[in-house]
């Protein structure tokens, strides 16, 4: 079946979790968070939008139990798995630690979000 000619903006897109990931494979995507239509700015990243000089570390990683988010102030975060699911989410101020242990094994994604900037790093669990 072709392509429409047009967007409907009636689905969502994929958006590439990060500049750094081969975007030939399917891991490096995921399902935009909203409806939209392709080309329009990406959910995961935004050169405009990133937080610059940002205090954040995320340990241990890897991790098997826990693993904490460590930034300088309060923030926002969301844990996506390598489908592209939110599997964990919440806030903090300064440090969060969070269970893991029922996560599969595999690379995860930590979007954390400062009113409306965000930085998204990656661990993974063993």
């Amino acid at each position: 079946k072709a392509w429409t000619k047009s967007a409907f903006g009636t689905g969502r897109t994929l958006s590439l979790l990060s500049p750094d990931y081969d975007n030939s494979k399917g891991r490096s995507w995921a399902a935009s968070k909203s409806l939209g239509t392709p080309g329009a700015q990406n959910d995961y990243l935004s050169a405009i939008n990133e937080i610059q000089n940002v205090a954040l570390s995320i340990y241990p990683n890897p991790c098997t139990e826990t693993v904490t988010i460590a930034y300088d102030g309060s923030f926002t975060f969301e844990i996506v798995s390598s489908e592209g699911n939110i599997v964990r989410s919440g806030n903090g101020n300064q440090s969060q630690t969070i269970d893991v242990t029922t996560l599969s094994s595999g690379t995860y994604l930590v979007v954390i979000r400062d009113g409306q900037m965000f930085e998204t790093r990656m661990f993974v669990k063993k």
